[in-house]
């Protein structure tokens, strides 16, 4: 009895980890992020990041928790209209705009210390 129940325990959470997909891990990121800005007042760093990491890590297991799971299917029509131009575009503006808006994000955090080394 007790290792059909372990069984079915281990195979849940080998369910719960092919769940995970890659907008959790960045959702995970996003969390980290917010949730260490409002440690910015902790003098230790080290401190500051563990608690981060328990506070963003709890906020993430909630999230697994409670998401509701839906399988998505795309059809034929999808593939056509989105999947076929995708093939042949050879434009590569979606890589210029990727690197240009992280260019704009990093000079416009960092504008503040650019000015004071400058000036």
């Amino acid at each position: 009895m007790m290792k059909a129940r372990l069984g079915t325990i281990s195979t849940g959470l080998a369910a719960r980890q092919r769940q995970i997909e890659l907008g959790d891990i960045v959702l995970l990121l996003y969390v980290l992020s917010f949730v260490r800005q409002c440690f910015w007042q902790i003098n230790h760093n080290a401190i500051a990041w563990t608690l981060t990491a328990i506070v963003g890590l709890g906020l993430w297991a909630i999230y697994l928790a409670t998401r509701i799971l839906r399988p998505v299917k795309y059809g034929k029509s999808f593939w056509l209209v989105v999947g076929v131009p995708l093939l042949f575009d050879t434009s590569y503006e979606w890589l210029f705009r990727i690197c240009h808006s992280m260019f704009l994000v990093t000079t416009f955090f960092m504008r503040s210390a650019l000015y004071a080394a400058v000036f």
